[in-house]
């Protein structure tokens, strides 16, 4: 089944990623009371020549943008609001935060490296590996079009131009969903994907605070979006979809499978973090090695969360050990 753009007035418009395989998605919405762009794509000529088309398509340009309504701060998904901003005087739109959590992701100084080499090397990753990483990081600041600044800040709840503003953190720490409540569709960002698993990753907390146990709010995130009525899903990556809930428990269950795998592995003398990721990720390469600890601390803290595992930091350094093999009693 086709999804109906015409009836909702949407038009979606994929861009090719420059650094891997896939396309992420922009839609223009006409069916409001200005002509709204939903994410931004990257800061590149490609995108910008894809918004041209699909303006044209309707007979606009890219002064009759009138908002950016953003689903979340990562860099795929804003790259053109300076442009487009330029071009047209579009207000901004998001979640209240995504200037400061923008600020911490795409911030590229000594201050951020330092928070890489404190908190990778807490987790047990060689110092060698953490420089490299490091020393990595900016290869895709060419890409990046920080939102340093909202022209309105969407608080959950709220409604913009017919459109239910719901939170859902854990992907991303700005991560929303708008839900077009009389007409049965929504906007999803990356919350939930059909055929990918939203990976919440390591995120650099503001300063004085704790990081965030992501993996933990993402699956809380993802029990209340399962109980929202929200039809037809224009995701951030991939083909609409019409109904969340086998998309929901999909991504439930594929962590219900690593949790599984993870505690089934972990010795009862504990692990670190990065003894977790090599052994779930034996092939991991230095290219996916932030994404593998993520997912490895995004588990271990589930599993902590669920009362299965307990951390202790030893010379600096987080392990975590099953707590069945020291209460025998707590298996079931």
């Amino acid at each position: 089944m086709d999804a109906p753009f015409e009836e909702f007035r949407l038009q979606a418009i994929p861009v090719v990623m420059p650094f891997q395989s896939g396309e992420v998605n922009m839609y223009l919405y006409d069916g409001g009371q200005t002509l709204t762009l939903f994410d931004a794509a990257f800061p590149l000529d490609d995108s910008w020549d894809a918004l041209q088309r699909a303006l044209a398509a309707w007979g606009r340009s890219t002064g009759d943008i009138g908002r950016i309504i953003l689903t979340h701060h990562h860099f795929d998904h804003t790259g053109l609001v300076g442009r487009v901003v330029a071009a047209s005087g579009a207000e901004v739109c998001g979640h209240p935060e995504m200037p400061l959590q923008a600020g911490l992701a795409y911030t590229y100084d000594e201050a951020h490296n330092a928070w890489m080499r404190e908190t990778l090397g807490g987790l047990g990753v060689p110092e060698d590996l953490v420089e490299q990483l490091v020393a990595r990081r900016p290869i895709v600041k060419p890409l990046v079009y920080r939102v340093d600044r909202l022209d309105r800040a969407l608080d959950d709840g709220a409604l913009v131009d017919g459109f239910r503003v719901c939170h859902v953190p854990g992907h991303s720490a700005t991560d929303t969903l708008f839900v077009h409540e009389a007409q049965g569709f929504s906007i999803t960002g990356d919350h939930i994907l059909e055929r990918i698993t939203p990976n919440p990753l390591l995120r650099r907390p503001p300063n004085g605070m704790k990081r965030g146990r992501s993996l933990v709010q993402f699956e809380e995130s993802l029990r209340r979006c399962r109980a929202l009525e929200m039809g037809w899903c224009f995701p951030g990556h991939g083909a609409p979809f019409a109904d969340h809930h086998p998309v929901v428990d999909r991504i439930l269950s594929t962590h219900e499978k690593r949790t599984g795998r993870l505690l089934a592995s972990l010795p009862a003398a504990g692990a670190t973090p990065y003894e977790t990721a090599r052994h779930l990720y034996p092939r991991m390469g230095i290219d996916m090695l932030f994404l593998c600890m993520s997912v490895a601390v995004g588990h271990s803290e589930l599993l902590e969360a669920q009362g299965l595992l307990r951390s202790a930091t030893e010379a600096g350094v987080l392990r975590y050990f099953p707590v069945a093999a020291e209460n025998p009693e707590k298996v079931n």
